[in-house]
């Protein structure tokens, strides 16, 4: 929702119901994921 339909991480906690706090940590806890993964870790370098 954050990249793909460019919204606030406001504009996600709203949509989902969910506290602004929790939609922080779930996409630095994905992202972080991404970046370890060497699959995905290229995208993260450039």
């Amino acid at each position: 929702m954050r990249f793909l339909d460019d919204m606030s991480l406001e504009e996600i906690a709203h949509t989902l119901n969910t506290p602004l706090n929790t939609v922080k940590s779930q996409l630095d806890r994905a992202l972080d994921t991404l970046r370890k993964d060497p699959r995905t870790r290229d995208y993260f370098l450039g």
